[in-house]
């Protein structure tokens, strides 16, 4: 960019820090540098196939931003503005697990969720409801289109993490059973 966008304190400031070499970055540009560099590829490998997906949907970019944020250190998320647009997401992506907010445009959380419920492709996928409205018409109306968790605003985002994998938890732990009793009823000494 130049010195154009600089003050002249600015300036005068640069000039006097002491020469690292020509054009060379300082100590603390190099650490700024590689820890950038390294918390992106562990992002990338860490996060692998087996990593869940989450869609993240809310019409308030700072709220999107923070829960997006908080949950893509331990999962794979993908984001969407409002209804519409994530039932679009859900139905192409499938993903594991769907936060929602309520009230948005175009199509509120309740219709979403309505919508995927009804879809026999998305009907399987869990959605936690996020939102401002803490009366209990509110928390019955979303339960009632299918949603299996509903949090209020403001919300600490450890127990949205901790409910997020107690889901999966669950997941797991239903499809073991499931195998297991799979496997007992094809046993050679259990068949009549």
């Amino acid at each position: 960019l130049g010195k154009d966008h600089l003050t002249p304190e600015e300036i005068s400031a640069e000039e006097n820090r002491p020469a690292t070499g020509s054009n060379q970055p300082s100590l603390s540009e190099i650490s700024f540098l590689e820890d950038d560099s390294n918390h992106d590829h562990t992002e990338e490998t860490e996060l692998d196939n087996k990593t869940p997906l989450l869609l993240v949907v809310d019409d308030n970019v700072e709220m999107l931003g923070f829960v997006s944020d908080t949950l893509k250190t331990s999962y794979k998320v993908t984001t969407a503005n409002n209804g519409l647009e994530a039932l679009k997401i859900a139905r192409t992506q499938i993903p594991d697990l769907i936060v929602t907010d309520i009230m948005m445009p175009e199509m509120d959380g309740y219709q979403f969720c309505e919508a995927l419920k009804n879809d026999q492709k998305t009907s399987h996928i869990p959605v936690i409801m996020l939102t401002a409205k803490a009366s209990p018409n509110s928390e019955l109306k979303g339960f009632k289109t299918g949603a299996i968790h509903y949090v209020t605003k403001p919300f600490n985002p450890t127990l949205l993490e901790v409910r997020i994998k107690n889901i999966f938890e669950s997941q797991i732990q239903l499809k073991e059973r499931i195998l297991n009793n799979q496997t007992l009823n094809l046993d050679p000494k259990h068949v009549v």
